[in-house]
């Protein structure tokens, strides 16, 4: 059984990652990785945080309310600590004591059960990070579904930052 799951989820990966990849522009592969993780908008979110000069600012999202798309902000610490070890699982009761995310509505926070939040890219590059309520494939208490999602979003944010780079020259 949890070898059947370990195929389904590299399968899934794999799917994700072509798609990626034959999206040429940053703004789709963004869009794409949004679609990919939130299953229903009416019950899930998604945000991407591009980091500039050290801060993280909300490039994309899906799920969120408009109102919470202007006010959304990362705390310092969560930043930094998602950053240093590729990936953070917030529960809702830890989410609720800490100041680790601000301007999320009642409705939104009521969505999570559990808040992961990624790095996109590597230690040494950072892209930026990834907040969902939802990961596909994952279950809760089972690291290895887990470190394949920081594999996959080092990849992916290597891929940004290249994107990004050729974007701007």
């Amino acid at each position: 059984e949890q070898l059947r799951r370990q195929v389904m989820i590299r399968d899934w990966e794999l799917g994700l990652t072509r798609r990626f990849l034959g999206t040429r522009d940053l703004r789709g592969r963004l869009e794409l990785l949004l679609k990919s993780l939130v299953s229903n908008p009416q019950t899930g979110f998604a945000a991407i945080f591009r980091l500039v000069e050290n801060r993280a600012q909300l490039e994309r999202s899906l799920g969120l309310e408009p109102q919470t798309s202007r006010k959304l902000q990362l705390s310092e610490s969560l930043v930094n600590d998602t950053l240093k070890l590729g990936s953070l699982v917030i529960s809702y009761a830890e989410l609720a004591r800490s100041r680790g995310v601000a301007g999320l509505s009642t409705l939104e926070r009521s969505r999570i059960v559990y808040l992961y939040c990624l790095r996109l890219g590597t230690a040494q590059n950072p892209w930026g990070l990834l907040i969902s309520s939802e990961l596909p494939a994952i279950h809760p208490g089972e690291a290895t579904s887990l470190a394949g999602w920081e594999h996959l979003t080092s990849i992916l944010g290597e891929e940004l930052a290249s994107q990004d780079s050729a974007d701007r020259q």
